[in-house]
C-alpha cells in the first residue's frame, strides 16, 4: 500500500487530519511503543464505506499526537476505488493482509 501511496501520490489527496475525530477505542494501541512512534511519518486513512475514513495506518502517530497536544498530522486519503485495489486480486489481497500481519508482530 505504501508502494501504490508513493507510486501515485498526484492522485491521493494529502491532507492534514484532525486528531480529535479519531477514538482510539477502535485499535489496539500499545503504550509502550508510543515513546518510538514519529508523528511527522503521514498517516494512512480509506474510505471503507461511503464518506467514512478509517485510520489504516497510523494508530499509534494519532494517539500520540494526542497526548502531546497536536491538533492536525499529516494523512494519505485512500478514496474506496483506490483502496478497493488491493482486494481485487489473490495476489492484491495477499499482500494486503501481510502489510496488516506486519502490523501485528
Amino acid at each position: 500500500m505504501i508502494a501504490f501511496i508513493q507510486e501515485n501520490k498526484n492522485s491521493i489527496a494529502f491532507e492534514n487530519f484532525d486528531v480529535s475525530s479519531f477514538h482510539s477505542s477502535f485499535s489496539n494501541i500499545d503504550e509502550n511503543y508510543l515513546d518510538k512512534v514519529n508523528i511527522d511519518i503521514p498517516i494512512i486513512r480509506a474510505e471503507i464505506v461511503p464518506e467514512i475514513y478509517n485510520v489504516l495506518d497510523g494508530n499509534h502517530r494519532v494517539k500520540k499526537a494526542q497526548l502531546m497536544g497536536v491538533n492536525k498530522i499529516k494523512s494519505y486519503r485512500l478514496t474506496m476505488r483506490q483502496h478497493v485495489y488491493f482486494l481485487t486480486s489473490e495476489e492484491a489481497y495477499k499482500s494486503y493482509v501481510s502489510y496488516w500481519n506486519e502490523k501485528l508482530s
